[in-house]
């Protein structure tokens, strides 16, 4: 199977975050960031904004499926995106999303392959939970699952508040099988792993 392509919309204030992310990317393994923008409906808030920017991107993308990134991502490994594309192809499902659920208050991750059929599945007025919620509760046979992306926002206590994660200082909960992780609130893990492979960003 020919590589997965690599999908990034840019919001208007996350484009220096963006920008450096592709650069990133590009530098660790030459794999090709296909970035979007688009000019945000008036009066849109999040998570209906980010829905919204979704479909457009996967309306561009209808009949193929697509690794769908965003800025808080950090890709950690060279070769990953072929990693990525032969774990879709052996499990031949539509969607393949992080295996691990690491809170009963962060059980969903936008980030992993889109299947061919995103546009139409994912939400089109949905104003109070992400279209990945709404995709992995309405199809959920059409999941797969897989070690190679990692989403671990923080540490939850009971009530569901989170302590983020911090980075060098938090580097243990990485896992060794991860080729990609998300969440960084802050670029401190992009710039850890650009100064590990010697990119400049």
């Amino acid at each position: 199977m020919t590589l997965l392509p690599v999908i990034l919309n840019i919001a208007p204030h996350e484009k220096r975050q963006a920008e450096r992310l592709v650069r990133y990317i590009k530098g660790l393994d030459g794999t090709d960031v296909i970035t979007m923008q688009f000019k945000d409906p008036p009066g849109m808030r999040y998570p209906e904004v980010a829905n919204w920017a979704f479909r457009q991107c996967a309306k561009e993308m209808r009949g193929k499926a697509f690794f769908w990134l965003e800025c808080d991502v950090v890709v950690l490994k060279k070769g990953w995106l072929r990693n990525i594309t032969d774990e879709y192809e052996r499990q031949g499902k539509p969607y393949l999303y992080a295996k691990m659920i690491p809170s009963e208050f962060d059980k969903f991750s936008g980030i992993g392959v889109q299947g061919p059929d995103a546009y139409n599945q994912a939400p089109s007025d949905e104003k109070n939970v992400g279209f990945d919620e709404v995709i992995v509760r309405t199809y959920p046979d059409q999941i797969g699952r897989t070690d190679l992306i990692q989403h671990q926002y923080g540490d939850y206590d009971q009530n569901g508040q989170v302590s983020l994660y911090e980075f060098p200082r938090d580097l243990h909960v990485i896992k060794e099988s991860a080729v990609v992780f998300h969440k960084t609130q802050y670029s401190d893990l992009l710039r850890i792993m650009a100064e590990k492979y010697g990119i400049k960003i």
